[in-house]
């Protein structure tokens, strides 16, 4: 029973790996974003990258880490951050040394509030605790990008999938939109095929 129990334990550990990095990863070359209060946040080493920031779909999910705020879960219970339309993001963070950190400034600061511009997060994100946390420094590698903007299913490939969620998503906005301009449209088809193949 204890061989079964620890093949079982290990093919669970394989799938849960395997399902982590086909989903669309921060850069490693482009994982930090700056606060004055929090310092340096760390956006794609959490538990070796297996906790990383990942997008699933409309969900930011994984751990950031902070030395003075510690982790940061962007999926915590009951909240969690999201991508709507026109990349804005929404929804709230949880650090138990810093509380709540609201993603979705967007409505407040306009075109300074947190979001998603094709690969890259923009913007400013809140908490009463460690104040704003810039995700698009001007300082080099100090901002926050993904590897695989235009896998939009998650699947670890850009493909025909993506262009049926643009297809499926048309003239309206969210997570389709990969060129930022508010709209699903041509530009967002012409994303997905410049990235087209293995993430």
């Amino acid at each position: 029973m204890t061989a079964r129990r620890a093949i079982a334990t290990l093919t669970l550990a394989a799938l849960a790996a395997r399902w982590a990095s086909a989903q669309p990863a921060i850069d490693p070359d482009a994982k930090r974003a700056w606060g004055e209060a929090v310092g340096w946040t760390n956006w794609a080493d959490a538990a070796g990258g297996a906790g990383a920031v990942r997008r699933v779909g409309a969900a930011l999910t994984g751990f950031v880490w902070s030395e003075r705020a510690g982790w940061i879960d962007l999926g915590a219970p009951g909240a969690g951050v999201t991508v709507g339309a026109g990349g804005a993001l929404g929804g709230l963070a949880w650090s138990e040394r810093g509380g709540w950190i609201n993603a979705g400034t967007t409505p407040t600061l306009g075109e300074f509030g947190a979001r998603l511009v094709g690969h890259r997060l923009r913007g400013f994100m809140w908490s009463e605790r460690l104040g704003w946390i810039n995700l698009d420094s001007d300082a080099p590698g100090a901002f926050v990008a993904f590897v695989c903007p235009a896998d939009l299913n998650g699947d670890g490939a850009v493909g025909g999938a993506d262009i049926s969620a643009i297809l499926n998503a048309w003239g309206g906005a969210g997570p389709a939109d990969l060129s930022g301009d508010g709209v699903v449209n041509g530009a967002d088809i012409s994303f997905v095929l410049s990235a087209w193949g293995p993430c």
